[in-house]
């Protein structure tokens, strides 16, 4: 069925050319993807990247391309898995040799704030696209490449805070109980987000290095939602921190 529609196949229904190739891709999980995309424009001009076109499809129309260092790069931004898994496929099975998630967790540590920068060790889920993406994996842990998790802990500026550590992924934020976010404490979680799991398990499934770069939305553990104050005080640092962790993608990416 559907999994074994081929390259060709994509490439001709998205009317590119048969040597199209993917060389890496950056995504970021957020739900306000216009805020994402301005961002996007501002750090791509410290890059100097003037060369930004949509991918003309239907179905992948806010996806962009661009190029660094001669390597054609997607970028998307998207909010739980449903369309990231499509896009990550198609994007490996187009060639992407790096995959980069970016975006934002709830914290699950005490004594963490809002703007501290995460780097998941791995991330729990239990949602069907990781699932069907790595179908033996009977523990739910989907797991980032180390190689490239150092690359991009190298580069980030000693003036932040970085957390490592499990994730946990789930996609049902409003659901989200008290006794969900104290369990995943004690069970050891610094993080949950919507997107790491599938992120990490498509990846693999195509052999492709994938890591993700996160930062602390709202410290779920000290009862801080994105209607606190000081969340809603903390607005400047969190969009400090997620320039400062695209420009490293695209580094890391483009390298």
């Amino acid at each position: 069925m559907y999994k074994e529609l081929t390259k060709e196949i994509f490439l001709t229904d998205m009317n590119l050319p048969s040597d199209y190739q993917v060389d890496g891709q950056i995504v970021v999980g957020s739900g306000n993807k216009k805020k994402m995309l301005s961002y996007f424009d501002e750090v791509a001009k410290d890059f100097k990247i003037t060369n930004i076109e949509k991918i003309i499809d239907g179905f992948f129309e806010h996806t962009f391309s661009f190029v660094i260092n001669s390597k054609r790069i997607w970028f998307d931004v998207v909010y739980g898995s449903a369309y990231l898994a499509e896009l990550m496929h198609i994007s490996c099975l187009l060639g992407s040799k790096k995959n980069i998630l970016l975006g934002s967790c709830g914290g699950l540590s005490k004594g963490n704030m809002s703007g501290d920068i995460v780097l998941p060790s791995y991330s729990y889920g239990e949602d069907s696209t990781a699932k069907m993406y790595e179908r033996d994996n009977k523990d739910n842990r989907y797991y980032p490449d180390n190689n490239l998790t150092s690359e991009i802990r190298s580069k980030i500026d000693a003036k932040y805070k970085v957390l490592e550590g499990p994730i946990v992924t789930c996609q049902a934020m409003l659901a989200e109980t008290r006794e969900d976010i104290d369990r995943w404490n004690k069970e050891g979680y610094i993080g949950v987000e919507m997107e790491t799991s599938s992120f990490f398990a498509v990846s693999k499934h195509f052999n492709v290095p994938s890591s993700a770069l996160l930062y602390i939305g709202d410290n779920l553990i000290e009862g801080e939602t994105v209607f606190s104050d000081n969340h809603i005080k903390l607005k400047d640092k969190r969009t400090e921190v997620f320039k400062h962790n695209l420009k490293i993608a695209l580094e890391v990416i483009g390298n």
